[in-house]
């Protein structure tokens, strides 16, 4: 954990303030992977693996996809707490930054938000 922020502060000491911060917790497949008597914390082979599958693929496609354009850095941490499930927070810098002094910023910040839950 130390070393990773003192990555993240050397970055942001180079490339400034990130401009997108994601928070990952889980996926609808975690739960479709689990038996209906399991729960999570029953089962955490399946879902750290699951986890760092889906990690891996969004990382790519911020990266090499590039779906918010062209990154500069992207730093992944995954943290998981006492009997929680794993969680990670992306800290991402782009090249050509967002612009804030758009008419309409609901517009462009729409286009880069999601929120989803799982409810139960």
């Amino acid at each position: 954990m130390h070393r990773r922020y003192e990555d993240l502060t050397a970055i942001v000491r180079k490339f400034g303030k990130p401009d997108i911060f994601v928070t990952v917790t889980e996926w609808p497949e975690m739960a479709a992977a689990l038996f209906e008597s399991n729960t999570p914390a029953d089962r955490p082979e399946i879902v750290a693996h699951v986890f760092k599958l889906k990690l891996d693929a969004l990382v790519k496609e911020v990266e090499v996809d590039r779906i918010f354009g062209e990154t500069v850095a992207c730093m992944p941490p995954v943290e998981s707490h006492k009997r929680s499930l794993q969680h990670a927070h992306i800290f991402i810098f782009l090249k050509k930054k967002i612009s804030t002094q758009v008419v309409d910023t609901q517009d462009v910040v729409d286009d880069f938000v999601c929120a989803e839950g799982l409810l139960g």
